[in-house]
This record gives C-alpha cells, sequence and structure tokens, in this order.
C-alpha cells in the first residue's frame, strides 16, 4: 500500500467502513462496533475468521490511532509495516 492509499484508508476507517487485508499471505478483517474495532484473522477462502484484538478508545480517533500502533503485526504496528499490507476491499 503506498503513503496515499493510507491516507485513503484511515478516511475510510473514519466514515466507517470495515476492511479486509493482506499481510503476509494473511488476510485480516478490521471490523468497527460502537464502541470498538475488532481485527480477526481470516481464513485463506475468507470462510471463516479467529479473534485477534479488541481496540478500545474513548472515542473514533483514539480507538483508530491504537490501532494503528499497537504492535499487532509480527512485532509491529500497522503504521510501521503498511507499505507490505494490500488492501483486498473497504465495505
Amino acid at each position: 500500500m503506498s503513503g496515499s492509499e493510507y491516507n485513503e484508508l484511515i478516511d475510510s476507517l473514519y466514515r466507517g467502513h470495515d476492511v479486509v487485508f493482506l499481510h503476509k499471505g494473511q488476510h485480516y478483517f478490521l471490523e468497527r462496533e460502537d464502541d470498538c474495532h475488532n481485527l480477526y484473522e481470516v481464513s485463506e477462502d475468507l470462510e471463516s475468521a479467529n479473534f485477534v484484538v479488541r481496540v478500545d478508545g474513548k472515542d473514533l480517533k483514539e480507538r483508530i490511532d491504537a490501532f494503528c500502533t499497537s504492535k499487532l503485526f509480527e512485532g509491529k504496528s500497522f503504521n510501521e509495516c503498511y507499505s507490505a499490507i494490500d488492501i483486498v476491499y473497504v465495505e
């Protein structure tokens, strides 16, 4: 993902979209709930998912910031490894 794609993705998260992305061959689904974001590892066929982490915050900005800076991907944050991430789709 390029820097401009990253910015578009963050804008999509602020608008309430869910995202499926690929990192090192693993599909992930980031789902927005009313008071949190949930991250799931998704099977290759996109048919099943395993819960990874719940990202909380007092407001939407804090939740998105927490997701982007938490060390969730082999000790790296989304911000640190976004160039190795491919967006599959945004709902």
